[in-house]
């Protein structure tokens, strides 16, 4: 069964057009070559990092890999026969206190400012799953948090003192025993 319609003809093209071959990729990435063949099959999904392990083997563009694996990106008109649902809509902002201004539902978000300089910098782009909850996964993490007063920022989240307490840092400030309606954590950042 076919998670993801890849389009292996262009993986195939850039192993060839770098001279190199499926086994040297599954090397360089540390899989077995099954795995790398399953993935190209679209019966294995491919992970954000091993896509960017497969940019930098082919020495294309991380943008192309997740193109051709699958993934529309926001800037991309949708084709005859593409779902729009699987598009990553860029729907918010970060500005430079780590503000985020979403006008609805996001899972990317470009940095306005140098916001956690030197990790996001202005136009850095930051993907997320939005969340209803407080995502376990976003302790010890750079997260996107919504506040009690229902405002929404970015900040790395550290556990408060008190039971469902946080403690939240920014770039220049930190806030103790905060309580939160949701964080989750920033699943990738692209420079």
């Amino acid at each position: 069964m076919k998670l993801l319609e890849i389009d292996d003809q262009f993986f195939r093209d850039a192993l060839k057009a770098a001279d190199k071959s499926q086994r040297e990729m599954a090397r360089f990435m540390g899989l077995d070559p099954a795995a790398i063949t399953l993935m190209l099959q679209g019966r294995r999904a491919m992970q954000l990092s091993e896509a960017q392990q497969i940019a930098d083997f082919l020495g294309v563009a991380i943008e192309d890999v997740l193109r051709h694996a699958g993934l529309q990106l926001s800037h991309d008109a949708p084709s005859a026969g593409t779902s729009k649902a699987s598009a990553v809509p860029l729907l918010g902002t970060i500005g430079v206190d780590g503000e985020i201004k979403l006008d609805a539902e996001a899972a990317a978000l470009r940095a306005i400012e140098d916001v956690f300089a030197p990790v996001v910098m202005r136009g850095a782009l930051l993907y997320f799953k939005p969340s209803s909850v407080v995502e376990p996964s976003a302790i010890g993490r750079l997260s996107v948090v919504r506040l009690s007063n229902r405002s929404l920022k970015l900040r790395h989240v550290a556990p408060g003192f008190d039971f469902d307490r946080f403690t939240l840092s920014g770039q220049s400030d930190a806030q103790e025993n905060v309580a939160l309606m949701t964080a989750t954590p920033v699943l990738w950042i692209k420079p």
